[in-house]
């Protein structure tokens, strides 16, 4: 009885939770930020019709692995609803991105499907952008 009573005080008063602070959330989003980005720069631009479908996989894999990184961080519950759209936003550009591999594996063309992934991710991208910025997170803002 004294342990359930004990349990239940802990949990109540917060003790476990682990929910960053917003230094440490600034630190470990700007990580994930900067590994994805040198993976995204790393990548070649498609010279041909032929390297589009390989560019795009590459490119879907890394925003899809810095959603599921984002999405694995608790930030500071006040910021909470910020963070979460801004890995909202993130998440669309990896849907984007995956979205276009499936259509070119369908048989689509390749240069249509480049000029829609460039017209959503315009978008997208300043919502990502000054998304970050409001969260004081520069590395994921210039992503």
């Amino acid at each position: 009885m004294c342990v359930g009573a004990i349990l239940v005080t802990l949990v109540g008063t917060g003790c476990g939770d682990n929910r960053l602070d917003s230094g440490e959330l600034h630190d470990k989003v700007t990580a994930a930020c900067e590994k994805a980005h040198k993976l995204l720069l790393a990548l070649p631009s498609p010279q041909s019709t032929e390297q589009v479908a390989p560019f795009l996989t590459q490119a879907a894999t890394a925003t899809n692995q810095l959603t599921v990184s984002l999405k694995a961080l608790k930030p500071p519950a006040d910021s909470q609803s910020s963070y979460n759209l801004a890995v909202q936003l993130v998440g669309n550009q990896a849907q984007t991105f995956n979205k276009a591999v499936r259509q070119l594996s369908k048989g689509s063309d390749p240069v249509i499907v480049m000029r829609n992934v460039a017209e959503q991710s315009t978008q997208s991208s300043e919502r990502e952008r000054v998304a970050w910025q409001g969260l004081g997170i520069e590395a994921c803002a210039n992503r």
